[in-house]
């Protein structure tokens, strides 16, 4: 398995069409990678658009909870570490 398949990349039912910083996702961001067909907490990803330029993490308010958890563990856990 490649690099790029093991990593976690970001996924919108959107796209911001009002940015000017290029193609950047609207909505909650959920996890995704390369080869599969859901996302990290179960979703299909029918017609979704896929941010390969940005790789999920959990620092962010729009990040969905339950793929923070299948990608970086607990929630309260990467809070935690983040504010140290």
């Amino acid at each position: 398995m490649s690099d790029i398949a093991t990593r976690w990349f970001v996924t919108t039912r959107h796209l911001d069409m009002h940015t000017l910083e290029g193609r950047q996702p609207w909505g909650t961001r959920h996890a995704r990678r390369s080869e599969d067909s859901t996302t990290a907490c179960g979703i299909q990803l029918v017609d979704w658009r896929a941010f390969w330029h940005l790789p999920f993490g959990a620092g962010t308010t729009e990040a969905c909870v339950d793929c923070v958890r299948v990608t970086h563990g607990s929630p309260r856990l990467v809070e935690a570490a983040g504010s140290s």
